[in-house]
C-alpha cells in the first residue's frame, strides 16, 4: 500500500490530475490532498474490475489449471497471457510482437 501512496503523490506532484499541495501544513490542504488521493484511488479500482471484468474467463481457466496441476509452466502461462483483453484504461506495457517495453 505505502509503495502506491507513494506512486500517486509522485504523479499527482508531477502535476497529472488535480491540484496537489506538496508538504500540506494546513487542514484545508491536507484534506484537499486526501481527497484528491481518495478520488484518484476510485479511479484505478474502477479501471482494474473493469480489466478483471473482461478478462474474467482467463483468470477462472487459469485458476482451474493451477488449481488441477499445481504449477503452470512459462510456455503454458503465455497461452493464457496471449488471451489478455486490454481496455481504454488498462494498456500492454509493452509490443507483444517485438517484446519492446512501451512505459
Amino acid at each position: 500500500m505505502q509503495a502506491g501512496s507513494h506512486a500517486a503523490n509522485c504523479y499527482l506532484l508531477g502535476g497529472f490530475g488535480e491540484p496537489f499541495y506538496r508538504g500540506p501544513k494546513a487542514p484545508d490542504q491536507i484534506e484537499h490532498n486526501r481527497m484528491v488521493l481518495a478520488d484518484l484511488k476510485a479511479i484505478y479500482e474502477a479501471s482494474l474490475r473493469d480489466f478483471f471484468l473482461a478478462n474474467r474467463q482467463v483468470l477462472d481457466d487459469l485458476t482451474d489449471r493451477l488449481v488441477r496441476d499445481g504449477e503452470i509452466g512459462g510456455a503454458a502461462l503465455a497461452e493464457y497471457l496471449r488471451r489478455v483483453k486490454f481496455t481504454d484504461d488498462v494498456k500492454p506495457m509493452f509490443e507483444p510482437h517485438k517484446g519492446e517495453i512501451l512505459c
